[in-house]
């Protein structure tokens, strides 16, 4: 597509005269006032007499939203901008062509949404911010789509496209569905809420919040369906907490912190909900907690295992398994355990991608299997 090829090569241009973080800030900022607006011609600026692009005007583009939490989340996000350095007649230049390409992308009809999934996709790829694969995310969007939810929640949700695009599934079924995004990180939750309008959520919050700690009970039974990616840099070994009710029943003095995220995702799953859990292949041979997954096999919970190819993720070699689980599956004492690692073709250098074929078989097996009980 000649708009995305435009944008990349912006992208690249705007990287030789400011940060990446700031390219990426700037860029988001710029594709939600277009948005906003519209998709106008105008912009809300008088391109042809020189008019700046600058951190009030941006604001001011956006003064009449009605919600609160989404102009916050654009007003921090624009603080993290080095303004004097955007007034540069280099970066004001780049910024006139980042305007030029959007024009294009209104004329073409094209979704906002898409805009919004490539500068998201451009910062992923140097693994400045770990983004769920696509392959990976239609996948669960397969898997789970088809199910029943009223609440949905997509914990370390990051930009919260995963969680975004299964709620546009869902919501086809039950257009009242809610969705919560989770994140540690308040510049990503800021991301999500620009994100999240983009998408038109309209029942729904993204909230600053650590999986480590300790969950409200009010928090419990809480989601029909969880969704979450576990973040692989933060899997260090945790002291147990003998307080925590997402752990009860473990004896060991240390847990890895990975499944303190999976039980997290069960200890809010209602009796009738579902989850999707990316996890590293470590998580399911792992001695230390290996009570844990004898818990989650006696309650049979746990519906289908899919191994994922190497190589997935940017500047991350490591494979990934998906974890469905069901706490009202129909194929009583049965997993299904899938391996799908061989579906993948090279997309960059170190970088795969899953194929197309692998994508149809997880959703065949899986969807067929858990139709009809044994």
């Amino acid at each position: 597509m000649r708009e995305t090829q435009m944008f990349e090569e912006i992208w690249k241009e705007f990287q030789r005269e400011i940060s990446e973080e700031q390219a990426f800030s700037l860029s988001l900022l710029m594709a939600f006032s277009w948005h906003y607006g519209e998709w106008q011609d105008d912009f809300g600026l008088d391109i042809g007499s020189g008019a700046m692009v600058s951190q009030g005007s941006l604001i001011e583009s956006i003064k009449g939203i009605q919600g609160y939490d989404v102009r916050e989340a654009f007003s921090r996000l624009s603080e993290r901008i080095n303004w004097q350095m955007v007034e540069q007649e280099a970066v004001q230049r780049l910024l006139k062509k980042m305007i030029d390409c959007f024009v294009w992308y209104g004329k073409k009809g094209e979704d906002p949404r898409e805009v919004f999934a490539l500068i998201l996709d451009l910062m992923g790829r140097d693994g400045k911010c770990v983004l769920t694969p696509p392959g990976v995310r239609r996948v669960i969007v397969e898997l789970l789509g088809p199910r029943k939810a009223k609440h949905l929640a997509s914990s370390c949700c990051g930009g919260a496209g995963l969680g975004l695009e299964l709620w546009d599934y869902l919501r086809l079924r039950n257009p009242e569905i809610s969705f919560c995004g989770e994140e540690q990180s308040r510049e990503l939750c800021d991301v999500a809420n620009l994100y999240s309008y983009a998408y038109g959520v309209s029942a729904g919050e993204i909230v600053e919040r650590d999986v480590l700690t300790i969950p409200e009970e009010r928090e419990r039974q809480r989601y029909d369906m969880i969704v979450m990616d576990v973040p692989r840099g933060r899997n260090v070994t945790e002291l147990c907490q003998s307080t925590d009710p997402r752990l009860y029943g473990f004896t060991k003095r240390n847990i890895y912190a990975d499944w303190i995220f999976i039980q997290d995702a069960l200890y809010r799953l209602s009796e009738h909900g579902s989850a999707a859990v990316i996890v590293t292949p470590g998580s399911l041979i792992r001695r230390n907690e290996v009570s844990l997954r004898e818990q989650i096999v006696v309650n049979d919970w746990l519906e289908a295992v899919i191994t994922f190819p190497n190589n997935l993720y940017p500047k991350d070699h490591t494979g990934r398994e998906l974890l469905i689980f069901n706490k009202a599956k129909k194929r009583k004492g049965k997993i299904i355990f899938l391996d799908i690692s061989g579906y993948c073709q090279r997309t960059g250098r170190n970088v795969h991608s899953l194929t197309e074929e692998g994508i149809k078989l997880a959703k065949k097996c899986l969807i067929l299997r858990s139709r009809f009980p044994e």
